[in-house]
């Protein structure tokens, strides 16, 4: 598990998928995932954020 600036990047299960998500956990537009639950929006901020109330992204935050 490698953390980023606004997120982290984890693996799930055998397959090894990188899945790209917020420091939360949740999948969201401020470190967008490629996967079916992946967020992709052009915004940024608390407006544009897709976690829950308890998200303390500085991204999101923003």
């Amino acid at each position: 598990m490698a953390d980023r600036a606004a997120g982290e990047t984890t693996s799930s299960g055998s397959r090894g998928y990188e899945h790209m998500k917020c420091s939360c956990g949740q999948h969201c537009g401020c470190n967008p995932c490629t996967c079916s639950l992946g967020v992709v929006t052009p915004e940024v901020g608390k407006a544009a954020c897709k976690c829950g109330p308890t998200c303390t992204c500085l991204t999101c935050a923003s």
